[in-house]
């Protein structure tokens, strides 16, 4: 019922595109307006007392005609109304629930998939809002109708190749600055470059702590060994499943599709979105298709790697030469 409600207090899809065919008509009606008060203006210099009362009987018919268009909407204003004044009743008659570090136990693996999405939203439900912010409520319990920060999930194994530690590393991000989930330390060496770009909202801003951009970070530095900026690791062999409930941003995009595969030149990386079918991009080929980003296509398919970028001499001009048959036994496809 309170997912109805809050659903209910805001605009569908249909009815904002009413609103914004309301606004035009209102605007249409004001401009002729405009065009008669100039007229009557006129018409009261030159002292033509009929033509004074009838352009002023124009004039109140489309004040009135504006203020008609406008009450259409009124019932849709009235049921928003009443479902925010329920909602907030609600909050704040329903105590938030707190978490303990035995529950938090239960998100230390989460699959990159819906169904991990679904797990870390159930976690965090009813939770506060304040300390813990997906970036649509701001206080009070959570009730995730509408997500605003995107939710990313990553799980990356090790490969064949040497090297020490867990074989298996898994996280999953929040975009912002303090959000839930993993949250790079400071000192944490810039790997990769985020760029400023706008979001769903038209708000534009740097993307250095975009969900995705932190989860790739996290990997190279914690799990690959990666030093810092230029730092190539020819020894990772693993595969990288990054899942994101949004599209990633034209920032994330390269990061992904283009600067990690520099990075990690022998992974192989596959990113899906909100389940749709998976885009493969190995780091020698092209990026994951994604609305903007780079590798992607009109038909929403990623391109294959082109030769030039499985050319030895090319991952040699990169930092990025190994050996045939080298540390991921074989090389490259």
């Amino acid at each position: 019922a309170i997912s109805q409600l809050i659903e209910l207090s805001t605009r569908q899809e249909d009815e904002r595109a009413i609103v914004g065919l309301q606004e035009e008509a209102c605007a249409a009606i004001s401009a002729a307006k405009a065009v008669l008060l100039a007229a009557l203006q006129e018409a009261k210099k030159g002292g033509q007392v009929e033509a004074v009362r009838g352009a002023g009987r124009r004039v109140n018919a489309m004040g009135d005609l504006i203020t008609q268009v406008r009450k259409a909407d009124r019932c849709v204003r009235s049921r928003m109304s009443a479902a925010s004044r329920r909602v907030e009743h609600y909050r704040m008659a329903t105590a938030v629930r707190e978490l303990t570090p035995q529950g938090a136990a239960w998100l230390r693996a989460v699959p990159p998939t819906r169904a991990g999405y679904e797990q870390i939203l159930d976690f965090y439900r009813l939770t506060d809002a304040r300390q813990y912010s997906f970036g649509r409520a701001f206080g009070g319990p959570q009730h995730f109708v509408d997500v605003k920060r995107n939710v990313a999930i990553l799980r990356a194994g090790r490969g064949p190749g040497p090297g020490g530690g867990p074989d298996t590393f898994e996280a999953y991000a929040v975009s912002g600055e303090q959000s839930p989930g993993l949250q790079l330390e400071p000192g944490t060496p810039a790997i990769f470059s985020a760029i400023a770009c706008a979001d769903g909202l038209g708000d534009t801003y740097s993307r250095g702590h975009d969900a995705e951009f932190k989860l790739v970070t996290a990997l190279c530095h914690r799990f690959a060994g990666v030093r810092g900026p230029g730092d190539v690791r020819t020894d990772f062999c693993g595969d990288v499943l990054l899942w994101s409930k949004k599209p990633l941003c034209a920032s994330c995009a390269h990061v992904v599709g283009v600067q990690l595969p520099k990075v990690l030149p022998n992974a192989r990386v596959t990113v899906v979105v909100n389940d749709e079918a998976p885009t493969e991009a190995q780091v020698a080929g092209s990026g994951p298709a994604v609305p903007g980003g780079e590798g992607a296509r009109a038909d929403g398919a990623v391109d294959a790697a082109p030769e030039r970028a499985r050319d030895p001499a090319d991952r040699e001009a990169a930092g990025a030469a190994a050996p045939a048959g080298g540390p991921c036994g074989g090389g490259l496809e």
